[in-house]
């Protein structure tokens, strides 16, 4: 689906913020207000699209920086800019 959608162009970084499912749902549940329709979808249908996030990883793990989402709100922030702020640093004259 995604090479029809995009073709051959790929990000230069993509930013995985990986949680487990069931987190995942904890947190929408407790945090949201009106869950959407993914948001209610069974516990199988968001292994499942975990799993496919896991394997994209797998196939990009040069361009894909995993986050550890399980942590604070603020770590995971810092983590991300600090990924994001080194790939601009160091592509910076391309």
């Amino acid at each position: 689906i995604n090479e029809f959608a995009i073709g051959s162009l790929y990000p230069d970084l993509t930013i995985y913020l990986d949680l487990a499912p069931e987190e995942g749902l904890k947190r929408i549940m407790k945090n949201r207000e009106n869950p959407d329709r993914l948001d209610v979808e069974k516990l199988s249908f968001h292994k499942k699209v975990y799993e496919g996030y896991e394997e994209v990883y797998k196939m990009f793990q040069g361009r894909i920086y995993k986050v550890d989402a399980k942590q604070d709100l603020l770590s995971v922030t810092k983590d991300a800019f600090n990924k994001v702020y080194e790939f601009i640093v160091q592509n910076e004259k391309r």
